[in-house]
């Protein structure tokens, strides 16, 4: 952490990110939009996180927030990461979560097809559950 804000080096990146965003004047106004609910995801997140708590879906942004196939290929990935063994089991399951809950915010906004919503929770089972399995072996 850095900063008087006590600000994580999440926020603070794409803090500083978005301000090179605006100085640039190079972008689309929708692009700003997003990297802005990314932004005041992350800090909204930070908040809760602070007090112990984790971020309900109605105080965050769907805007900015990946879309449910996007969180899909995340998981796809980090399970290949998990697998290689560039990730612990904690490290995997911790970071599975937080996209988990990121489907939760699409959910809870309706912004989630039944297919997209299938396609997503099989990857997300099947990936946790090959995880926890060796965690308690």
């Amino acid at each position: 952490m850095n900063s008087y804000l006590n600000e994580t080096d999440e926020v603070r990146n794409l803090r500083n990110r978005f301000c090179e965003l605006i100085k640039s004047g190079a972008s689309p106004a929708m692009c700003k939009l997003k990297f802005w609910a990314e932004l005041k995801n992350a800090v909204v997140r930070e908040a809760f996180r602070k007090t112990g708590e984790s971020a309900p879906p109605a105080a965050l942004e769907p805007f900015g927030v990946p879309r449910a196939r996007e969180l899909t290929a995340v998981i796809r990935r980090l399970y290949r990461q998990w697998d290689a063994g560039k990730l612990t089991d904690q490290e995997f399951l911790d970071k599975a979560h937080a996209v988990n809950a990121d489907f939760e915010v699409l959910l809870e906004y309706d912004k989630v097809s039944d297919e997209e919503m299938m396609r997503y929770h099989d990857e997300y089972s099947s990936s946790i559950e090959a995880a926890t399995e060796t965690v308690c072996l």
